[in-house]
This record gives C-alpha cells, sequence and structure tokens, in this order.
C-alpha cells in the first residue's frame, strides 16, 4: 500500500516538477543557443550548445566586475542586516519600557509603508549625504531597510528563556555580554532564515541599484542584462547567458543552505 502510495505521488508530482523547473531549463538552453537557433527554435531543449553567448558578454559587457559588485554589496548588507537588526531586536523583547515598545511600533510601521512611496525622499537624503553612485549608499540603504529582520528576531527572542538573560545578569555578565555570549547564539535558526532570505533579495534586487548607481563600474549583474536591450531589438542569448551567470551563485548558495532555511522556520513555528 506504501509503495503504491508512493508511485501515485510521483504520477501526480513529477509533471508538476516539469512546470516548475522548465523555466530554468529555457534559460539556460537559450543563453547556450546561436541567435539563428533562438529564432528558428525558441523553446526548444535540443540543439547543438555552443559558449558564444557567454564569451561575448564577457567581452562586451562589465560582467566580471559587476559580478564582484554583487558580492561585495551582498555581502556587507547581509552581514549588517544581521547583526543590527539582532541589536535593535535586543532591547526591544528584553527591555521593554515605553521607548522601547515605541521604536518597535515604528519600525513595523515602516515596513509597512511601500518602498516606491520612499523613493523620492531617500534619492534627496542621497544626494545630500553624497552617497549616490556609492556603493557604500547602496549597502546603507539595506541596511535602512532591516525592518523584516527586526520583526522576525522579535518574534524569535520572545520564546528564549528569560531565565538565562537574568541569571547572566546576576553573574555579573553586562548587556553587552549577555548579548554576544547568551542571546546571539540562540539565535542561530533564526539568523539563518534572515541571511538566506536577504541574500537572495539583495543579489536580485533591481530598483536600487537602477536608481543609485548609474557609473558602470559600480553596476550590478542585473543592470547588465539592461544593456542587452536595444530600441528595437533584444538580445536573448546575451541576456539570458547574463541571467544564468546571476541563478548560478543563487543556485549553489541554496543547495547548501536549504536545510538551514527548513530548520529555521520549523523551529520558529514550532516556539511560536
Amino acid at each position: 500500500m506504501g509503495k503504491r502510495a508512493g508511485m501515485i505521488k510521483t504520477i501526480i508530482l513529477f509533471p508538476l516538477a516539469l512546470i516548475v523547473i522548465y523555466p530554468f531549463l529555457f534559460i539556460v538552453a537559450t543563453s547556450l543557443k546561436e541567435q539563428t537557433e533562438i529564432s528558428a527554435n525558441p523553446y526548444g531543449l535540443i540543439f547543438t550548445p555552443t559558449l558564444e553567448n557567454y564569451v561575448a558578454v564577457f567581452e562586451r559587457f562589465s560582467v566580471a566586475r559587476s559580478l564582484l559588485n554583487n558580492f561585495e554589496i551582498t555581502i556587507f548588507s547581509v552581514a549588517g542586516i544581521v547583526i543590527f537588526a539582532a541589536m535593535a531586536a535586543y532591547p526591544i523583547v528584553f527591555n521593554p519600557n515605553r521607548f522601547n515598545k515605541m521604536i518597535s511600533g515604528l519600525i513595523i510601521m515602516g515596513y509597512l509603508i511601500p518602498t516606491q512611496a520612499l523613493l523620492i525622499p531617500v534619492y534627496q537624503i542621497m544626494i545630500k549625504t553624497k552617497l549616490i553612485n556609492q556603493v557604500p549608499g547602496v549597502i546603507f540603504l539595506y541596511l535602512a531597510g532591516s525592518s523584516l529582520a527586526v520583526f522576525l528576531y522579535v518574534g524569535y527572542m520572545k520564546t528564549l528563556p528569560k531565565d538565562l538573560f537574568e541569571s547572566a545578569t546576576i553573574d555579573g555578565c553586562g548587556v553587552w555580554g549577555c548579548f554576544w555570549k547568551i542571546i546571539f547564539p540562540l539565535m542561530t535558526p533564526m539568523i539563518a532564515t534572515v541571511v538566506i532570505f536577504n541574500v537572495f533579495f539583495v543579489w536580485n534586487d533591481f530598483i536600487n541599484p537602477y536608481l543609485f548607481l548609474s557609473s558602470p563600474e559600480n553596476a550590478t549583474l542585473v543592470l547588465q542584462v539592461l544593456k542587452t536591450r536595444d530600441q528595437f531589438a533584444v538580445e536573448w542569448g546575451l541576456g539570458l547567458s547574463i541571467t544564468t551567470v546571476i541563478m548560478l551563485p543563487l543556485l549553489v548558495f541554496y543547495i547548501f543552505t536549504q536545510k538551514y532555511l527548513i530548520k529555521g522556520m520549523t523551529e520558529g513555528a514550532v516556539k511560536g
């Protein structure tokens, strides 16, 4: 009975899996086709592969430089979000006075405001602080948008036993010591979840680099995709080659971190 049920599940899920995976196969396959073959057989997966598109994008566009920009922005942004969001959540949970409750409400309100509604004032602030077309400026923007991470940390910290915090305080451990030695290590599952979500968001983000990074040397990979189209045509082979370069690091990252994502979400659900 168990084998039959498993076979039925496989028969049902296999077509669904093909539907999900086909867009990825289509992107990779198209990036390996010549332009004539793309025009003649755009959706076919049987073809003679070539690396001409990849050679062309590395020669014509600053893909290597943009890849380094992606890593720099993502690593520093996510590291800052992980640390500063945890530091913001810490007093909200373990020192719940009126001021901290007000700050918590403001953070949640900030998360509810659409990003598009803030673009004009943010742009004006970036101009006045001379952070336009500066990689650190975009990193600061991502740090400022870490309200979701604060919200997740607050929910998780409330599930931690406060006896540990109180015992450490009685034993002479200061505020910083309690945070770094006790609270932060216990946050590992939620930290992993925050890291994974923000890596995917920052790596794939388009609007912030597009608005605030104008020079070619500061462009990210997503911005390089724009250069494969002009007023009259789109070079699909080149565009999807860059798209594949964008996806591959995320695919490798997800393969090695998916267990931590599942662990963080399940532990948070059980504790919550």
